[in-house]
């Protein structure tokens, strides 16, 4: 501090030494060097936590599934496959929409790699939070046809609306 002092006010260290020094500290008009003896310290408050592996109830592990098939190299949003899982273990590989004329599969079950995920509720620009979208409840599973057909619909829709 008194060297910085002593650059700042353009004066030799024992001038600063004379001018600032109040017993043990150095004393501007605005600053006063605190020794680190007066600071007290805050005692540091630490959280407990709960560790699953040092407790004595069972240990509950997570089912094992298969990397392979999760990844196909391409992802827009990020934890989107991993939601497409989920939708297809929940709600099943059969179309949801089944239009007529236009749905492939006619209410039979899809291979898992067939079925697209479709927002059942649209645009996605009446939601305030953007994730609210990609909630289950406005998730369904639909055959490539019928997703198709009905982005294309709901596009119409969404360029009148504009």
């Amino acid at each position: 501090m008194a060297h910085w002092i002593g650059k700042k006010y353009k004066v030799n260290m024992p001038e600063v030494m004379r001018r600032y020094r109040k017993g043990d500290t150095l004393t501007t008009k605005t600053m006063t060097l605190v020794m680190p003896t007066e600071y007290k310290a805050r005692k540091l408050f630490t959280k407990h936590w709960h560790n699953p592996y040092t407790e004595k109830e069972k240990i509950v592990r997570e089912r094992l599934f298969s990397l392979h098939n999760l990844w196909s190299g391409h992802e827009e949003n990020r934890g989107w496959m991993d939601q497409r899982e989920e939708v297809i273990r929940l709600k099943g590989t059969i179309c949801a929409l089944n239009l007529p004329d236009i749905c492939e599969s006619k209410g039979k079950p899809l291979h898992p790699s067939e079925v697209e995920i479709h927002h059942a509720t649209k645009p996605r620009a009446q939601f305030k939070d953007k994730t609210e979208a990609d909630r289950m409840k406005h998730l369904q599973p639909v055959c490539t046809s019928c997703h198709r057909a009905q982005t294309k619909v709901d596009l119409k829709v969404l360029s009148r609306v504009r």
